[in-house]
């Protein structure tokens, strides 16, 4: 789930992850499947996040 006040500029999301509103990934970035990405968090070029991660 992406919500729509977030700016996902990745197509590197995996399945079962929820990224909330007001969140930026920026390209190149790479998340994961079931991972929760909280409000207002930005991930940078070239990040990754393994599977099962929460980043608040």
């Amino acid at each position: 789930m992406i919500h729509s006040l977030a700016d996902v500029q990745s197509k590197k999301i995996g399945t079962g992850t929820r990224i909330r509103q007001f969140c930026v990934v920026l390209p190149e970035a790479t998340i994961g499947a079931n991972c929760n990405i909280c409000i207002q968090v930005l991930i940078f070029f070239h990040s990754q996040l393994i599977r099962k991660k929460e980043v608040a």
